[in-house]
């Protein structure tokens, strides 16, 4: 396993620079059905998980995603949409872990799906890049793998927000962290429509 050091450490959504207004937009949840800041933890999968954490396995299915403490169920329903098709989420060239396996038809599906196949090698590092179609234009951005986790005496860790099925596939809560940042923060994912969602995940019309 990696250290910490070894990892990607994003500068610009960070909880040790920002605190709670990664979650909140004041910083403090809104009404007592958000979870309490106070026992929220941002931790990588890897760190109480264990080390076989994994974007995703092969053939995604909507019934990968969990929806947590959030109201945004609209991004989770497309998302489940998305699990439909494995290419809109992960681009047409998966597991690229050599050259050969790119030929010139698939080419340009190196750059296609939220999670394109150009960025998966980072994926050791902690560093995920997503795109999403956001104001008439694409967006990347960057994230690392930090979660936030519920850690609270007397309550097993877990998930704060959305998650997969199998809590060691992580294309749910990256994605979800990607899309908060987007926005600023995880509060601003609470309603929407899920064909803003699906416009915003893939660029086309809903």
């Amino acid at each position: 396993m990696l250290a910490d050091s070894d990892h990607f450490n994003d500068p610009d959504f960070n909880p040790e620079h920002s605190g709670e207004r990664l979650l909140y937009f004041t910083g403090e949840r809104p009404t007592e059905n958000f979870p309490n800041p106070a026992d929220i933890k941002w931790r990588r999968p890897s760190e109480w998980l264990g080390a076989d954490c994994i974007f995703c396995r092969k053939d995604l299915s909507s019934h990968d995603v969990i929806q947590g403490a959030l109201g945004d169920c609209w991004l989770l329903s497309a998302l489940s949409v998305l699990a439909t098709r494995d290419e809109l989420v992960i681009g047409g060239v998966p597991d690229l872990d050599r050259p050969s396996k790119i030929t010139r038809e698939s080419a340009i599906n190196l750059s296609r799906g939220v999670y394109p196949p150009l960025f998966h090698c980072f994926a050791k590092k902690g560093l995920y890049v997503f795109r999403f179609f956001k104001n008439c234009a694409w967006r990347y951005v960057i994230i690392d793998d930090k979660l936030p986790i519920l850690e609270k005496e007397g309550y097993q860790q877990q998930y704060i927000f959305a998650h997969c099925k199998d809590n060691k596939e992580l294309w749910v809560p990256l994605i979800e962290k990607a899309y908060a940042k987007l926005h600023g923060c995880y509060q601003a994912l609470s309603g929407g429509f899920i064909d803003e969602g699906l416009a915003d995940l893939t660029g086309l019309v809903a």
